[in-house]
């Protein structure tokens, strides 16, 4: 992982650390709040695996809990995106419709600005991965675009990686 995000994943961190572990969740009759905030507060936020964290970060605003429980577990659920996005809820185009739902461009300064160096940062990371391995690049361009944040400029850095450059040594005519 680039120094720059693991940076951006623990400012994350720190942008809402303010929010308290839930006490308890708010759940539609077809969920179990109980065992759900049971699995979330069974190991501490940096620890939970994709398997504690990722089905709630699939219900999370919609079935599950409210905008303080999910900015409370936001930043490992942005973490679990970046390292292995295997739940729903994990993938990039799904939170940035979470944080549209949740009115994140009325959140505090800090809190947005950890969000968009997390995406810029993942969508660095991704373009410099291997053509074969870039699934990753292609959700978080759509989570950038879901935000609103400027794709553009970050479609421009994609074309300019040395990851889209030939791998053939054999001329082109």
């Amino acid at each position: 992982m680039q120094p720059e995000l693991q940076r951006a994943i623990d400012d994350c961190y720190s942008a809402f650390a303010s929010y308290p572990q839930p006490r308890c969740l708010d759940a539609s009759p077809l969920r179990d709040p109980v065992a759900i905030l049971g699995t979330l507060t069974s190991a501490p936020l940096r620890e939970l695996t994709g398997e504690q964290i990722g089905p709630y970060a699939g219900w999370a605003m919609t079935t599950v809990g409210d905008i303080a429980d999910y900015k409370h577990f936001l930043p490992r659920i942005l973490e679990q995106a970046v390292r292995e996005s295997l739940w729903v809820g994990t993938d990039p185009p799904i939170i940035a419709s979470r944080l549209i739902r949740g009115g994140w461009l009325e959140w505090p300064d800090g809190e947005r600005k950890a969000i968009r160096a997390l995406f810029a940062g993942a969508f660095s990371q991704a373009i410099e991965e291997h053509p074969d391995q870039r699934g990753d690049a292609d959700n978080w361009t759509c989570g950038i675009a879901i935000l609103d944040l400027d794709l553009p400029a970050m479609l421009d850095t994609w074309l300019s990686t040395r990851s889209m450059m030939p791998r053939c040594s054999l001329p082109l005519f």
